[in-house]
């Protein structure tokens, strides 16, 4: 939340423009790098394979990995496209040239 301050108090000390996006499904676009295995749900148990698990080949949310998978993928995209990770917050990332700077936070509301 500090960085997240921070940015603003910049942002609105230059007059700056901010435009802020929430993506709602986002965890569901990273790709498992380990497999991983769950339990069938109770809900959907099929007759004769109640000891069976399933191999998940996407996130879903809740699972341990899902936060892990998307910063991966999106730190890669961002890198990519020119942008340097700051060292101080591994979510923050910039971009500058003589005529424009770009900054990109990311940020995850925690479910609880």
């Amino acid at each position: 939340m500090g960085s997240i301050r921070s940015m603003i108090s910049i942002v609105a000390h230059h007059g700056w423009g901010i435009h802020q996006l929430d993506v709602n499904m986002a965890f569901l676009n990273g790709n498992l790098k380990e497999e991983v295995y769950i339990w069938q749900p109770h809900r959907f148990l099929e007759p004769w394979k109640e000891n069976m698990v399933y191999k998940l080949n996407k996130v879903f949310y809740r699972l341990n990995q899902s936060s892990k998978a998307w910063y991966m993928k999106i730190d890669e995209h961002l890198l990519t496209k020119g942008l340097r990770r700051t060292k101080s917050d591994h979510n923050l990332y910039f971009m500058n040239n003589e005529d424009s700077m770009i900054f990109f936070m990311q940020y995850y509301k925690m479910w609880v």
